[in-house]
C-alpha cells in the first residue's frame, strides 16, 4: 500500500480519510439487499438453487475489488484521482468529508440495521408459525432427470424412501406413497390445492438426477398455507452415499420444521439398511412394483426382492418386501393361499431376526396370524408391535382394522381405519376396506356411500361386490341387478341378463332373482368365493350353503376369518354344522 500507518488508530483514520469505511458500509448494505432479494425471489422465478451461492461469490469478489479501489482512488468533483499519501495532505484536508458521503454512510448503516431487524423478526415469526403448525407432510414424486431406462423408477422410489425416513419421526404425520404418488411432476394442481386434498401443512417436492456414480437431489420444503418455500437445498454425492444423503434430507426437514429429535429417532434415521448398492437398487424396484398392486407388478417384485436377497442375504427390508408380496398374492388369490401365506410368515420372521426395528414385517405377521392361522393372541401382539414402531404405518392400521372387524370389535376397527385414512386418504385399497368393514358392521347406508367414494378415488378398484351385498341385505333388487352386472363385467355371461332378471323378478319375486344369479354363478363364477353360500343362505338353502362353506374352508380359498361377522351368514349361527366349522378353523361362537 502507498503508506503504512504507525498504529491501529492512525490506520483507522487513514481508512476513513480514503473513504474505505464508507465504501465498505454502502457495499455491505447493497449486498445484503441483493442477497435477500435473490433468496426471496428465487423460488417464484424458478431460479436454480445454486444461484444464491453464485451471487454470494460475485459479491465477495466485488467486495475485494471495491475495497482495493477505494484505498487507491478517490472520487472528487474533478473526477477520479489517485489518493494522495497522508503525509502530503494537510490536516484540514484530512478532516474534510463530503456531505453526500456522510449521508450515504448513515443511510447505509440504517439500511443494514433495518434489514437485520426485519430478518430476525421475520425468522422468529416464521419459526413460531412453523412450530405451532401440526407436522402433517406429503412427499410428492420427484422429477427424474436421470438418463437411462434402468433409472426410470427413481422419481417414485426415492420419494417413497424419504417418506419411510420421515415416518420414523414421531412428531411427523407423513402421508403414504399411494396418496401422494398421483401428484406427478408436470401434471399436478397448485400446492395449496394439493395441501387441501391431502390435508397437510407441509409439502416436500424436488428432483433427482443420477449419471453413472453421481447423484444430485434437489429438495424443496413448502409451507402450504402461504405457498412459501421454507427451504430449497441441493444434496450432491456419489451413489454409494445415497443412504447418507437420504439421512441428511430427513434431518434437514426436521430442522426446518423445528422438530427436536430423540436419540432413538436419530439412530433409526441414520441406520443403513444395506451396504450393497445393487441390492438397494433392486429393493427400490421391488417396492415400486409392489405398490402397483397388479398381478404383473407383484410377479416382478418377487423377482427383484429375491435378487436383492441374493446380493445381500442380511437385507432385512428385502425379506419384509418379499413377505408382503406373498401375503398380498395369497389374499387376492394370485397364488395358492396355503403355500403363499406360509412363505409370507417365514420371510417376515427372517426379516425380524435380521432387524427387529422395522414395522412392516410385524404388520404382515399380524395379518397372517389373523386371516390364515386364526391366532388372536399373536395377531394382537404383532399388530401392536408394528404400530408401536411406526404409529403412522397405514397398512398396519388398515390390516389391524380388518382383523378387529372380523372379530366383531367394530368401534376399535373404525378408529384404526380412520387413522389409516388420515395417513393415506387417497388410497383406493384403504377406502375400499373401510367400505366392506361398514358392510360387516351392518351399516349398509354408510357402506354404500364409502364404496361410491372409493369408485371415484380409484376407478380400477372393484366395488360392485360389497355394494351388491348391501343391496341384497336391503332387498333392493334393481340395484342388485346393476351391481351384479358390474361384478361379472368382462365375463361371458347371459347376454340378456337385465331383461331376463326383470322377467324373473316379475314372475318369481326376489327369491327367483337370487336363484337365477346362483345359476349364473355356477356357470361363470366370480372371484368372490363367499357369494354362493351367502346367496343360498338368503333363500333358506342352509345345507347347500354349509356344504359350499366346508369345501372352501378346507381348500382355504376364501376369507373365512370373516365368517362369524358376515351378515349373510347370520341365519347359520344356530346351525350345529356352522358351529363345527368355526371350531375347525379355531373360532368359537
Amino acid at each position: 500500500m502507498p503508506d503504512k500507518p504507525d498504529n491501529p488508530f492512525k490506520f483507522w483514520e487513514e481508512l476513513k480519510r480514503r473513504k474505505v469505511v464508507r465504501v465498505i458500509t454502502v457495499y455491505a448494505a447493497a449486498s445484503f439487499v441483493i442477497l435477500e432479494l435473490v433468496d426471496i425471489l428465487s423460488p417464484s422465478l424458478g431460479l436454480p438453487p445454486w444461484m444464491l451461492n453464485f451471487v454470494l461469490v460475485l459479491l465477495c469478489v466485488g467486495f475485494i475489488i471495491s475495497t482495493v479501489l477505494s484505498w487507491v482512488y478517490d472520487i472528487t468533483p474533478d473526477g477520479i484521482h489517485k489518493t494522495k499519501p497522508s503525509a502530503l495532505v494537510s490536516s484540514e484536508a484530512k478532516q474534510s468529508t463530503s456531505r453526500g458521503w456522510k449521508i450515504s454512510t448513515y443511510i447505509s448503516g440504517l439500511v443494514i440495521v433495518a434489514f437485520i431487524v426485519f430478518y430476525i423478526m421475520g425468522n422468529v415469526k416464521q419459526s413460531s408459525d412453523i412450530a405451532n403448525l401440526e407436522k402433517t407432510i406429503a412427499v410428492l414424486p420427484f422429477e427424474n432427470f436421470s438418463y437411462g431406462e434402468e433409472y426410470s423408477h427413481y422419481g417414485n422410489s426415492i420419494s417413497n424412501e424419504i417418506i419411510s425416513e420421515l415416518s420414523k419421526i414421531g412428531e411427523f404425520n407423513v402421508k403414504s406413497y399411494t396418496s401422494s404418488s398421483q401428484y406427478k411432476p408436470g401434471n399436478k394442481p397448485p400446492i395449496p390445492q394439493i395441501g387441501r386434498e391431502l390435508g397437510v401443512n407441509f409439502i416436500i417436492e424436488g428432483s433427482l438426477e443420477r449419471q453413472g456414480n453421481k447423484v444430485n437431489i434437489h429438495v424443496q420444503i413448502i409451507q402450504v398455507n402461504k405457498d412459501d418455500h421454507i427451504r430449497a437445498r441441493e444434496f450432491d454425492g456419489k451413489w454409494e452415499d445415497i443412504h447418507s444423503i437420504q439421512d441428511d434430507i430427513a434431518l434437514t426437514v426436521a430442522n426446518e420444521l423445528k422438530t427436536l429429535l430423540s436419540p432413538e429417532e436419530i439412530e433409526q434415521i441414520e441406520k443403513i439398511p444395506t451396504e450393497n448398492l445393487q441390492a438397494f437398487d433392486l429393493y427400490l424396484k421391488g417396492r415400486y412394483n409392489w405398490n402397483l398392486r397388479t398381478e404383473e407388478g407383484l410377479e416382478k417384485s418377487i423377482d427383484y426382492f429375491m435378487q436383492a436377497i441374493e446380493m445381500d442375504e442380511n437385507y432385512a427390508l428385502a425379506y419384509s418386501g418379499l413377505a408382503d408380496v406373498y401375503f398380498i398374492s395369497a389374499d387376492w388369490n394370485y397364488l395358492p393361499p396355503d403355500s403363499a401365506y406360509k412363505k409370507a410368515r417365514l420371510l417376515a420372521l427372517e426379516s425380524i431376526f435380521l432387524d427387529n426395528k422395522n414395522a412392516e414385517p410385524y404388520a404382515t405377521l399380524g395379518m397372517v396370524a389373523a386371516s390364515f392361522e386364526i391366532d388372536d393372541e399373536f395377531a394382537e401382539l404383532y399388530f401392536k408391535q408394528s404400530l408401536q414402531i411406526n404409529p403412522n404405518y397405514s397398512s398396519a392400521n388398515q390390516w389391524y382394522a380388518i382383523y378387529l372387524s372380523s372379530r366383531g370389535r367394530f368401534q376399535e376397527s373404525f378408529r384404526h381405519m380412520e387413522r389409516a385414512l388420515e395417513t393415506d386418504p387417497n388410497s383406493g385399497i384403504i377406502n375400499y376396506a373401510y367400505g366392506f368393514i361398514l358392510y360387516e358392521a351392518q351399516d349398509y347406508d354408510k357402506a354404500l356411500i364409502q364404496l361410491e367414494k372409493t369408485s371415484k378415488i380409484d376407478t380400477g378398484m372393484s366395488h360392485g361386490y360389497y355394494k351388491f351385498l348391501c343391496y341384497l341385505q336391503k332387498g333392493l333388487y334393481n340395484e342388485m341387478i346393476t351391481e351384479y352386472e358390474n361384478i361379472l363385467k368382462g365375463n361371458s355371461f347371459y347376454p340378456n341378463f337385465r331383461e331376463t332378471a326383470n322377467n324373473v323378478i316379475n314372475n318369481e319375486g326376489m327369491n327367483g332373482l337370487i336363484r337365477y344369479i346362483i345359476d349364473l354363478e355356477h356357470q361363470t363364477p366370480s372371484r368372490y368365493r363367499q357369494l354362493l353360500p351367502i346367496l343360498h343362505t338368503s333363500i333358506g338353502n342352509k345345507d347347500k350353503a354349509l356344504d359350499i362353506l366346508e369345501i372352501h374352508m378346507k381348500e382355504r380359498v376364501m376369507d373365512y376369518y370373516f365368517i362369524n361377522v358376515e351378515p349373510g351368514f347370520m341365519d347359520l349361527h344356530s346351525e350345529p354344522r356352522f358351529k363345527e366349522l368355526l371350531k375347525m378353523i379355531g373360532m368359537q361362537t
